[in-house]
């Protein structure tokens, strides 16, 4: 390229274009830099024009671009390798990362960009990032203390009143006791769900992965089931599929989150008849599977059209004062929101006056004894059982 082609090229960029004279040679350890060229660009950029600039040396700068220039210009110049470096000017309130390079042997060049702007949004967004976590500090350790300021009281509560219901109490004094255990109990779920939605909107929320055995888990929770239908002519039914890994790696605190409410709500619905959960093996590769859980009850069913509905916080089938259920719309909001954080998928089918299932998808990993069990070769898939949800 000729040099006025070079030259006519530099004149015409966005960028800031300084072209320096070595002044002495590369034997002396101490040397400067004149100026012989500057573009339009640069003129802009500094609002120093080049009758102003041109002749100068670089030295004369110092208080404008500081000394940092000067060891990126020493060091590009003695190597001949390019360098670049940020630097802030305090005479022109403008952050400049400049690029120099030696076009040659006696020559060093700068490219002069403006990255003010960048700055600042960097800025921006790392106080932003700052003032995020701070505020998710604040709102975890709000909720931590409304969950225990809310849970403790009642739960105290409710235990003097199961102790004060084993005491010697009439007839009518035992109606009040089951009166006040009922209303306690509402309120402590109440709360519970609550503070369970309050964390998701303000994204209070992690998962914890762990490895656990979800046989036992869910055996436990059958227990606790078993013992609070019996006050229903109702029957809990658990079936885990014989594909389901012994050992899974899971948050199981927000599967059970998952699993209760649904349980809970077929328990409520249902007058009479059986409400099972199933679990079962949708696919499986070498690393991970993927679990479909299922609640089905033969209830009240609900209408399709309210299917979205029902998924709404603090909104039911039917709401108002003389909605036949009570509650506070909460639970399968809060189930769809934990699905969703675990990569997971949720759906519903129902018949109205006949019941309803509510199908949830969740992936997991598989524990590394699982891993060696099942693929101690080859990463195939081993069980493939497609389900479509909605």
């Amino acid at each position: 390229m000729k040099t006025d082609e070079y030259y006519y090229i530099l004149e015409l960029m966005q960028e800031g274009y300084v072209l320096l004279n070595v002044s002495c040679s590369r034997t002396i350890l101490a040397y400067d830099y004149r100026v012989v060229r500057v573009n339009p660009a640069f003129e802009r950029m500094t609002g120093l024009s080049a009758n102003n600039v041109v002749g100068k040396f670089f030295s004369d700068f110092g208080t404008v671009f500081e000394g940092i220039c000067k060891d990126c210009l020493d060091k590009v110049f003695r190597t001949g390798k390019s360098n670049s470096c940020e630097i802030y000017s305090n005479v022109f309130d403008k952050q400049f990362k400049i690029t120099f390079f030696t076009p040659t042997s006696s020559q060093v060049a700068c490219i002069f960009r403006d990255s003010t702007g960048l700055a600042k949004a960097e800025k921006v967004l790392c106080g932003a990032k700052n003032a995020f976590k701070k505020d998710e500090k604040s709102r975890a350790s709000f909720l931590s203390v409304l969950s225990h300021e809310l849970r403790t009281p009642l739960n105290g509560i409710m235990g003097a009143l199961n102790l004060l219901e084993e005491s010697f109490l009439n007839e009518d004094q035992c109606k009040i006791i089951k009166v006040a255990l009922s209303s306690a109990g509402r309120l402590n779920c109440f709360a519970s769900s609550l503070i369970n939605y309050l964390m998701f909107e303000t994204g209070a929320v992690s998962l914890h992965t762990e490895v656990f055995d979800l046989r036992q888990k869910l055996g436990n929770l059958e227990k606790y089931f078993q013992v609070t239908f019996k006050l229903k002519d109702i029957q809990f039914v658990l079936s885990v599929d014989r594909s389901v890994p012994e050992e899974i790696v899971g948050d199981y605190r927000w599967v059970q989150k998952i699993i209760e409410p649904l349980v809970s709500n077929a328990f409520t619905y249902s007058k009479e008849g059986i409400v099972k959960l199933d679990v079962a093996m949708m696919n499986m590769n070498d690393h991970d599977c993927r679990l479909l859980f299922s609640v089905a009850d033969n209830g009240i069913g609900i209408p399709e059209e309210s299917f979205e509905r029902i998924f709404t916080p603090f909104m039911q089938v039917k709401n108002g004062l003389d909605r036949p259920y009570e509650g506070a719309g909460l639970g399968l909001s809060i189930c769809k929101k934990i699905v969703e954080i675990m990569k997971g998928n949720i759906a519903i089918e129902s018949t109205v006056n006949k019941g309803t299932t509510v199908y949830v998808s969740i992936p997991f990993q598989l524990s590394r004894d699982q891993i060696d069990d099942f693929f101690p070769m080859a990463s195939t898939p081993l069980i493939s059982r497609k389900v479509q949800m909605l």
